[in-house]
């Protein structure tokens, strides 16, 4: 097997248009890391050289990124070097699955899992943005669930040093940065981002987590980002009735087209979702029985009758035993 640095490879992860992921040992060590790297270029021109300088800077400022970032919800540094003209950069292997397989997998999700699952990534966005890094790609695939729980976020590559100036080199020669379904407005029209860039982000992967399907969809990509610049979403309790009203002021603020109109911080949208999926239901007449956010109980209806329902219930049972106490003494009289 081939070896970058101190990292010897013992299979691979996964590649793509960026390199390729191995999984790897640390020789010094003896642990598992994962290493990702851009090979050396074989191709020749100046249009390969620029695709291959452009994966360069992009594998550079994720180490850059991820080294600043010493948090427990974002993957680890190890390291970053070349050997024999390839870069690499390793980091810590993460073993699970990703938000984006539950996803695919259709896997029924907790109130409590969802709320669990936004605000450890809140933690972790929030963290970065602190530190003057903008993630800019926030998805599903760059959310990994561990096997003991932990919850990680992955990939970099696209993020953006708030304290940077050559913006042009940074948004890769002015190309849109990020993935079209989860882009905020302004990532869109390619202005400014800030931390609420991402929080938009998150409030999509929120809604799809809880509906089942994204705010913003259409048949090709132009649709949909003209949707997430100019068309307000459906609010979520369109597709979930269950869900509390609350919900959709959540939303509707996570969502906004202005970055400033939103919440200040990915905590805060996390935390506000968190009190609207714990108010009482708006449905009748089936109560949708609400988690309880400190453990795991999945959301359940159960009918137990409206709120309005129940005074007229207790009546008519006192009024239905008074009737059964009079016929019993007139039956006594009788005899």
């Amino acid at each position: 097997m081939a070896a970058f640095g101190r990292f010897e490879v013992t299979g691979e992860l996964g590649r793509g248009g960026g390199g390729v992921v191995y999984r790897a040992v640390d020789k010094d060590s003896g642990a598992p890391v994962a290493l990702k790297v851009v090979p050396e270029q074989q191709a020749s021109g100046e249009r390969a050289r620029n695709a291959h300088r452009q994966l360069v800077e992009r594998l550079r400022r994720e180490a850059e990124s991820v080294a600043a970032l010493d948090h427990a919800n974002i993957v680890r540094f190890i390291e970053f070097g070349e050997d024999g003209g390839a870069v690499y950069f390793a980091m810590e292997m993460v073993e699970g699955r990703t938000v984006q397989a539950m996803l695919t997998a259709r896997e029924p999700v907790t109130a409590f899992q969802v709320v669990r699952i936004i605000s450890g990534v809140a933690d972790a966005l929030d963290f970065a943005h602190a530190r003057g890094i903008v993630h800019r790609d926030v998805k599903p695939g760059n959310i990994m669930l561990t096997a003991d729980g932990r919850i990680k976020v992955m990939d970099f590559g696209t993020a953006k040093l708030l304290q940077q100036t050559n913006v042009q080199q940074l948004t890769m020669v002015g190309s849109m940065v990020g993935s079209a379904d989860y882009m905020s407005p302004e990532q869109v029209v390619e202005s400014g981002v800030e931390g609420r860039s991402d929080q938009f982000s998150l409030a999509i992967i929120a809604y799809e987590l809880l509906a089942g399907r994204r705010p913003f969809e259409a048949d090709n990509v132009p649709a949909v980002l003209f949707q997430i610049g100019h068309v307000d979403p459906p609010a979520i309790t369109t597709f979930r009735p269950d869900l509390p009203s609350a919900v959709d002021a959540v939303f509707g603020r996570a969502l906004c087209k202005t970055a400033l109109d939103r919440f200040p911080t990915c905590a805060a949208f996390a935390g506000e979702l968190r009190a609207a999926l714990a108010k009482p239901a708006d449905q009748s007449p089936a109560q949708v029985s609400r988690p309880d956010l400190a453990g795991a109980m999945p959301l359940q209806v159960r009918n137990r009758g409206t709120a309005a329902s129940r005074p007229a219930i207790l009546i008519a049972a006192v009024l239905g035993g008074l009737i059964i106490i009079v016929v019993a003494l007139l039956l006594l009289k009788r005899i």
